[in-house]
């Protein structure tokens, strides 16, 4: 059984992770940052040792699409500028 997924060769738990968070489709505007990568990072840092590895690449997976949004968008600086001061707020809960 191969750990290769239809996520172009992620790996299977780490793809479970990114989906746990939502999928692209969420309806959330380019223009705003998307609570995905944000709740991944902050449900990481409430999770033990593997577990929060695959959190933590699941987050930094969903705020790379974030930024690549941000640079489609018609003002890119002010959508990467609310993702940081999201992003600066991130809290284990």
């Amino acid at each position: 059984m191969s750990s290769e997924t239809s996520l172009r060769g992620v790996p299977t738990p780490l793809e479970e992770w990114i989906q746990a968070f939502g999928d692209e489709g969420s309806g959330v505007p380019e223009s705003s940052p998307s609570p995905r990568g944000i709740e991944a990072l902050r449900r990481a840092l409430t999770l033990p040792d593997r577990d929060r590895a695959y959190a933590l690449l699941a987050a930094d997976a969903l705020l790379t699409l974030e930024c690549e949004r941000a640079a489609r968008a018609d003002d890119p600086e002010r959508v990467l500028l609310e993702l940081l001061d999201s992003l600066g707020k991130v809290e284990p809960r």
